[in-house]
């Protein structure tokens, strides 16, 4: 079925809904995303994914305390990520079901 440019019919028939999120929540995310831990769990994935595994497993064996840290830190951000993937996808959905442009002018 194209979501993309549903008619006032077939919006009603799939898909009828209300906020997901109040401004609060939004606010909340936006402050958190916005904070430095986040930008620098994203740093510290990009430093992961620019080393070797030999360097890499030199930091785990020379600095197990500091190595456990990044890993934490990892994990966060993909939890992270992964949260922002699904409000992309559902905004998108959202977006696309409610896509009216190239409908003809109701009368």
């Amino acid at each position: 079925m194209n979501t993309s440019n549903a008619t006032q019919a077939n919006q009603s028939e799939f898909a009828n809904f209300g906020p997901v999120i109040d401004a609060a929540t939004m606010a909340h995310m936006e402050k958190a995303a916005a904070g430095n831990e986040v930008g620098t769990s994203r740093r510290l994935a990009l430093l992961a994914c620019a080393r070797s595994m030999e360097t890499l497993a030199a930091i785990s064996a020379e600095q197990p305390e500091a190595f456990a840290d990044i890993l934490d830190s990892v994990e966060s951000f993909k939890e992270h990520a992964q949260g922002l993937l699904e409000v992309a996808e559902t905004a998108l959905l959202r977006l696309q079901l409610a896509d009216c442009r190239n409908e003809p002018a109701l009368q």
